[in-house]
């Protein structure tokens, strides 16, 4: 579910700021590039709180809008309502992309792309996000079940049981996301 979302300004300069690592986490699906390290969206600077609300008003809008269905995997869950399970901002540098991957401990999981190189904010397929690409230990050789091409300010929503990966990209400038996964909350001031 692609959905536009305003960025504000300082915000990629912010969250540039927070990658202080410089190579990946081993244990994430991420390739040549780094990580923010924690939650993210627990910090209480004014820049990320305000991108976290601006996040679950535009998640709870789209949700809000989805069918209700008691026997499907992901539309039972639907409150209509979030709560972040887990943030964080993830910097591509060349080649770098993400290997496909899926996020157990999530119920809805995202995109949002926050700044892009020339090479990928042209269109070219580079550094573009990929569905239904099982993981390669798996031996399927399948070919994407659907390709989105990114641009800054593009948040994409999708179930977290989604296999997901990205595709490489040649470039000088960095490829900056937020992606964060989240859980149906009830509504009120304890869905975190």
């Amino acid at each position: 579910m692609p959905v536009e979302v305003p960025l504000t300004a300082g915000l990629a300069d912010n969250l540039t700021g927070r990658h202080r690592a410089w190579a990946h986490p081993a244990d994430q699906s991420l390739r040549g590039g780094t990580q923010t390290p924690g939650l993210l969206f627990h910090s209480a600077d004014p820049v990320i709180v305000g991108l976290a609300e601006t996040l679950r008003q535009a998640i709870e809008a789209t949700i809000a809008d989805l069918p209700r269905d008691a026997s499907h995997p992901f539309l039972a869950r639907n409150t209509g309502h979030i709560g972040f399970s887990a943030s964080w901002s993830v910097r591509l540098g060349d080649q770098g992309h993400h290997i496909s991957h899926m996020h157990p401990a999530g119920w809805l999981s995202s995109a949002l792309y926050v700044s892009l190189p020339p090479e990928v904010a042209a269109g070219s397929g580079q550094g573009a996000l990929t569905f239904g690409v099982p993981d390669a230990s798996l031996g399927l050789d399948l070919p994407p079940r659907r390709t989105i091409q990114p641009r800054e300010g593009l948040l994409v929503l999708f179930p977290s049981y989604l296999w997901h990966g990205t595709t490489p990209f040649r470039s000088a400038s960095p490829r900056l996301t937020v992606a964060f996964d989240a859980l149906p909350a009830t509504p009120g001031p304890t869905a975190a």
